[in-house]
């Protein structure tokens, strides 16, 4: 997964700013996954990159990789909000053709819910 988002990167324009959102991305999830970073650190990461998202353009190869990405901080109780925060700022820009693409979705983001109720 964090090979496709660099790879991702790699062929966006050097310097670019999706360029930096994506390497940011696949370098904290790799950070998380590896745990060489406090939590403090990770939100303070996760925050720069949700306002990030608002400039950034995605194609819907970055946004896949990206719902997948966000799992190792879904899974996490104290990174769950902000991963979630990401995954509804992915899905909320996934441009449909089909209702074949919304089942796809649907099938990829179900296994990362945690199914807890907060209210």
């Amino acid at each position: 997964m964090l090979r496709t988002l660099q790879d991702f990167a790699s062929i966006a324009k050097s310097g670019t700013f999706g360029n930096k959102f994506l390497t940011s991305f696949s370098e904290l999830v790799a950070q998380k996954e590896s745990r060489s970073v406090s939590n403090e650190q990770i939100l303070l990461n996760l925050d720069v990159l949700i306002a990030m998202m608002e400039k950034v353009k995605l194609n819907k190869e970055n946004q896949v990789a990206l719902m997948l990405g966000v799992k190792a901080f879904v899974q996490d109780r104290a990174t769950q909000k902000k991963g979630y925060k990401i995954l509804t700022r992915v899905v909320e820009r996934i441009d449909l053709q089909s209702f074949d693409e919304l089942v796809e979705i649907k099938t990829q983001i179900t296994p990362m819910m945690s199914g807890q109720a907060t209210k």
